[in-house]
C-alpha cells in the first residue's frame, strides 16, 4: 500500500479539531475584497429557514454557490487559507454568504463527513460551532468538521459581512499535492506565476454539474471536486 493510502486511513480515524486563526488576512486587503465581492457576485436568496413559527420562516441571508476556481478573488483567498493546514483535503465546492445586517443569520446545521474552511470579511459576527462562540472578525479564518454551526442573529448590527465557506473531504492522494501547491505561493514575488502553474495542474471533471456529496444547502449549485494531473 502506498503512503497516501496509509495516510488516508489515519485521517479517516482521526477527528478534525476546530482551528481558529484571527486576523489571518490584513484588514486593508479584506476591506477591498469585501466591496469587490459585494459588487461582483450574483447574490441570490440563501438557504431558507424551515423551522420555527411560520412568521419566522424564509429569508436567512444572501448567497452564491461557486465552483472552486470560478471566481479569482475567492480562489486566491481560499488557496492561501488552506495553506495553513497539514491535513490533505479535497475541495468539493464553495458557498459565499452575504449577511447584510444583524438580522441576517445562518440557522444551526451540520455537514456530516465534511471539513469546512470559513473566511470572514467585513463586520464581526458570532459564529457558533458546537457549544463555542467565535467572534469572526474581518480577515479571520476558521476550520471545523461535522459540528453543528450557525451565525447568530445580532439585531443591533447595521453593517454587512461576507463569509466564504469551502467544503472539503479527506483525500491524501489529491489533497497533499494541492497543499504543496499552496505552500509554493507564499512568496509574493512568485505568487502570480505559481497560481498560473497551479491552475494548469488542476482539472474540474464535473464543473457545472451538481455534486451529490454536498449537503442540501448546496443543492442546485455549481460544484466540482478537483483532481490533479500527475
Amino acid at each position: 500500500m502506498s503512503s497516501y493510502g496509509s495516510d488516508n486511513q489515519n485521517h479517516k480515524r482521526r477527528p478534525f479539531k476546530t482551528r481558529y486563526f484571527p486576523k489571518f488576512f490584513p484588514k486593508e486587503e479584506c476591506d477591498e475584497k469585501y466591496f469587490q465581492l459585494l459588487g461582483s457576485l450574483d447574490w441570490e436568496e440563501g438557504v431558507k429557514s424551515r423551522k420555527g413559527k411560520q412568521e419566522n420562516r424564509g429569508h436567512t441571508r444572501y448567497a452564491q454557490a461557486l465552483t472552486f476556481n470560478q471566481n479569482p478573488l475567492v480562489l486566491d483567498l481560499v488557496v492561501r487559507a488552506m495553506s495553513v493546514l497539514d491535513r490533505p483535503l479535497l475541495v468539493l465546492g464553495v458557498y459565499v454568504n452575504y449577511y447584510q445586517n444583524g438580522d441576517d443569520y445562518a440557522p444551526m446545521h451540520s455537514h456530516p463527513g465534511q471539513i469546512q474552511c470559513v473566511i470572514s470579511l467585513g463586520t464581526t459576527r458570532i459564529l457558533k460551532v458546537g457549544k463555542k462562540n467565535y467572534q469572526m472578525g474581518n480577515g479571520d479564518i476558521i476550520f471545523f468538521g461535522s459540528s453543528s454551526h450557525g451565525v447568530l442573529k445580532e439585531p443591533g448590527i447595521t453593517t454587512g459581512r461576507i463569509s466564504i465557506a469551502t467544503f472539503c473531504v479527506d483525500s491524501p492522494t489529491l489533497g497533499h499535492m494541492f497543499i504543496s501547491l499552496c505552500d509554493d505561493q507564499s512568496e509574493e514575488k512568485n505568487q502570480k506565476e505559481d497560481e498560473k502553474e497551479s491552475r494548469r495542474e488542476v482539472v474540474f471533471p464535473d464543473e457545472g454539474k451538481d455534486d451529490n456529496k454536498l449537503e442540501k444547502g448546496l443543492e442546485g449549485s455549481k460544484t466540482g471536486a478537483f483532481e490533479i494531473k500527475k
